[in-house]
């Protein structure tokens, strides 16, 4: 069975961090203090990890939210984690009253997040040809989690 975990300010990232630096080649930056992490565990291994931030307050009142750093470890894809992460960084989104929330992926992860509903978001510019954004609108994220998760 999936085991998924919130982490926020103070807790310990070092299991997010080393799954990101196998994965992403990449550690944490500055966005984790203001970031909710999640690590997935297979056991007591963390072998997943994503992270939401919010990035822009609007004149409406809401803050817009961005996924991204979602990995897992080669040896434990296609088993329902990443899949997981995205849903439980999503569903943070829709608790703090977000209707649709965006991630920030590399090209390569496309299918993936298009799986989940995600489609491209034309609007923003992005950063590098190897970068997209995509937007999920929250209620079209109706399907179950393969029936293997838990938070």
């Amino acid at each position: 069975m999936i085991r998924g975990k919130y982490l926020g300010f103070g807790d310990d990232l070092s299991g997010a961090a080393h799954v990101r630096n196998k994965v992403l080649h990449a550690g944490l930056d500055e966005k984790d203090n203001l970031a909710i992490n999640v690590v997935v565990y297979d056991g007591s291994h963390v072998v997943g990890t994503g992270r939401i931030t919010p990035d822009d307050f609007s004149l409406a009142g809401s803050f817009r939210f961005t996924i991204d750093k979602v990995c897992v470890l080669e040896e434990y894809r296609n088993s329902g984690y990443g899949d997981f992460i995205v849903r439980m960084l999503a569903d943070r989104a829709a608790n703090a009253g977000a209707d649709k929330v965006y991630a920030h992926i590399p090209v390569e992860c496309r299918g993936f997040f298009e799986k989940l509903m995600f489609i491209e978001d034309k609007s923003t510019v992005q950063s590098s040809s190897q970068t997209s954004t995509m937007v999920l609108t929250l209620k079209d994220l109706t399907t179950p989690c393969g029936g293997h998760c838990q938070n």
